[in-house]
């Protein structure tokens, strides 16, 4: 994309560059930083809808009862992008923040 330097506004048709996000590509994909582990409960074999940055992709797994992102360093973390195909589920996501020292919270969305 080509963006413009006043209003950080992306031009275009095109896909930010892998590992960014947002109008201006200017949030980090803290799911494509090297060393990332994501795992899914039941283990799937694939987790490429996570990290595909295709909204139209979801996971198929009607069982799914967990995804965890794990990283080996802090990241600061401002917000969460979460695409769901269906809203007929309200209240079925629960995003849980463990640091690296044990401390668990919880947020229902």
């Amino acid at each position: 994309d080509i963006c413009d330097s006043a209003t950080g506004q992306c031009t275009g048709n095109t896909k930010c560059m892998r590992g960014w996000f947002g109008v201006g590509c200017q949030y980090q994909d803290l799911t494509s930083v090297p060393s990332t582990t994501i795992t899914s409960s039941p283990l799937q074999t694939s987790n490429t809808w996570i990290t595909d940055r295709d909204d139209s992709t979801c996971n198929q797994d009607i069982y799914l009862q967990s995804v965890v992102v794990a990283w080996n360093i802090t990241y600061p973390f401002s917000w969460l992008r979460l695409a769901a195909k269906d809203n007929a589920y309200p209240g079925t996501f629960m995003v849980s923040f463990k640091t690296s020292g044990g401390s668990l919270t919880e947020t229902p969305c």
